[in-house]
């Protein structure tokens, strides 16, 4: 697609609606053809929702990890695209993982989570799929609604001495804090907003050598959207008419699509590194989360059926219904892991890791 001019825009606020009038504002722009952001799914929400209100139909790419509502039919944002599956798919992913640890015995399951749209899908979906399980039974329903902070409704929980702990939120470090002053040890736990390894969680790993009080067991689990470890490859074959062939000829294609599609987890890794300049750092699901976020336009554009596997004309770069039209026909392996982009815009192949 050429060269791509990307401006950041900071909005030092919580206030959602100044996140609105700010994309409501970029919209209006001429020069501007693609919104990209924000990191929060509700702020996203109503961005989407002012948008069409508005009459904006620009591509927007979600960054945040997709609530079900922006892929709601119902609600029109026919526009909005995600590298993310829906939210309601993990809480079965979660208990299918669970039921892989014990099969043949019956566990009792304890929830607590925070006050977000995120969690709030994360427990509906958590709820019918434990109701569903002959293994596994639900022993509260926590209300998430509640204005205490996250940590604070864990006592009620440890209480009810669950065999597992399932936490809805990206609070580990504070939810860690609690379980030790409680001293709440279930023989399972499971974060589902991720594993935050911070410095603190490491110093209170069983892991370390020589740690008498520590507290993180080898039983903690956690979601993981993506990570260096992981096994993904990039595609070997990209379209039927690849004019090129360079999906066998990696670095030394005509296209050099290999290297612009960044390759495999292990090639966007060096990528990253490289672009931190030191080797000690290692690149996060965000900074994969964000490539993967306009890789996935990119190679949507170039890789457009209507055009043989040529891409988009440049005219059609500003037609709404050819963008949806290569958006929704995406399905690549990637180093994020393979894209398979659905009509309301969430990606169909996405497998949370753990």
């Amino acid at each position: 697609i050429g060269y791509v001019g990307v401006e950041i825009h900071p909005i030092d606020s919580d206030d959602k609606d100044a996140y609105v009038e700010e994309y409501l504002e970029l919209c209006g722009q001429a020069d501007v053809d693609v919104l990209v952001g924000p990191l929060d799914s509700s702020v996203a929400l109503a961005v989407l929702q002012k948008l069409k209100d508005e009459g904006c139909d620009k591509l927007f790419l979600l960054a945040s990890s997709g609530i079900d509502a922006v892929f709601d039919p119902s609600k029109h944002f026919t526009h909005a695209w995600s590298v993310y599956g829906k939210a309601s798919q993990r809480g079965a992913d979660v208990v299918d993982f669970l039921a892989t640890l014990e099969p043949s015995a019956s566990q009792s399951v304890a929830i607590a989570g925070e006050n977000t749209e995120l969690a709030r899908e994360w427990l509906a979906s958590l709820q019918a799929a434990i109701a569903s399980s002959s293994d596994l039974t639900l022993e509260n329903v926590p209300d998430l609604a509640d204005t205490a902070r996250f940590p604070r409704t864990i006592k009620p929980v440890a209480d009810v001495g669950a065999d597992i702990f399932i936490g809805l939120g990206d609070t580990f470090e504070a939810l860690l804090r609690k379980f030790k002053q409680l001293k709440y040890a279930p023989n399972g736990a499971f974060l589902a907003g991720g594993l935050d390894v911070s410095d603190y969680v490491k110093e209170q790993s069983y892991s370390q050598p020589d740690c008498t009080e520590c507290w993180v067991p080898d039983q903690w689990m956690g979601t993981l959207p993506w990570s260096h470890e992981m096994t993904h490859q990039a595609n070997e074959s990209w379209t039927g008419s690849d004019r090129y062939h360079d999906a066998g000829a990696g670095l030394n294609g005509a296209d050099r699509r290999f290297s612009r599609y960044m390759g495999s987890v292990d090639d966007f890794r060096s990528l990253a590194k490289a672009r931190h300049g030191s080797s000690r750092h290692e690149p996060t699901h965000y900074h994969a989360q964000a490539a993967a976020t306009l890789l996935m336009m990119q190679i949507a554009l170039e890789l457009a059926p209507s055009a043989d596997g040529w891409g988009l004309s440049y005219d059609d770069l500003r037609n709404v219904d050819a963008l949806k039209a290569a958006m929704a026909a995406l399905n690549v392996h990637t180093f994020w892991g393979p894209i398979r982009l659905q009509a309301e815009g969430h990606n169909a192949a996405f497998k949370t890791g753990i």
